[in-house]
């Protein structure tokens, strides 16, 4: 034990705490990388879009990595309105309402994807319905902006999304005591701040998303 920690015992749980909370925010941030991708393919197969997969980079900052995903939602979301746009001009009005009706017998689904394929110019599917009636809406879509806005714009954004331990070590061999305490004490505000918004949003994306997308296999099997 240094001397720092006989002084301030409490220094070596604020950076447990803090390397753990690293940890969660980035948990929340592999797992939204996840759930996109997996729209992201079912979009691809679906609706006959073109989307790259995203990749995380461990080694960026938290706004890098949240840049990354905002910019890929915002692709999905202007692609879906072109999707929405064209149905809505091309199918008769109360077709049109049906699609965005989540309680439809799958028969119907099924009527309905025969219709929008030669406008999509896909082979449409029941799952082509089930991305659009669920994800089209774009609820989903902008709460997770939010969510990554509210950690984009704070001060955490900077921070390291991986190497924060390395930080932390920087830290205690660069200053001790009550620096030290001040530091990480800071850290976990950061931290603390940014999971309070973040990690609800996520959980909701993800879930979502996971719904949709296992609604979309199970109609095709």
């Amino acid at each position: 034990m240094s001397w720092s920690d006989i002084f301030y015992p409490d220094n070596p749980k604020r950076r447990e705490k803090v390397l753990r909370l690293k940890a969660e925010l980035q948990e929340c941030m592999s797992n939204n990388f996840r759930a996109t991708n997996l729209l992201i393919t079912a979009m691809n197969k679906h609706l006959g879009c073109s989307f790259p997969q995203i990749q995380i980079i461990n080694t960026g900052t938290i706004n890098e990595n949240c840049q990354i995903l905002i910019e890929s939602i915002t692709k999905i979301q202007e692609k879906l309105a072109q999707i929405d746009q064209k149905l809505k001009e091309e199918l008769e009005p109360e077709i049109y309402q049906k699609l965005h009706d989540a309680n439809l017998p799958s028969d119907v689904q099924k009527n309905l994807s025969k219709l929008i394929g030669p406008i999509l110019g896909v082979m449409a599917t029941v799952g082509s319905i089930v991305l659009i009636t669920l994800i089209g809406k774009g609820i989903i879509l902008t709460a997770m902006v939010t969510g990554i806005g509210a950690i984009a714009t704070g001060l955490i954004a900077l921070f390291s999304l991986a190497v924060v331990i390395l930080g932390v070590d920087m830290i205690i061999s660069a200053i001790v005591g009550a620096e030290e305490r001040d530091q990480l004490e800071y850290a976990i505000r950061e931290y603390e701040k940014a999971l309070k918004t973040f990690k609800p949003a996520s959980e909701q994306y993800q879930e979502a998303l996971f719904d949709a997308i296992t609604k979309v296999k199970h109609m095709d099997d």
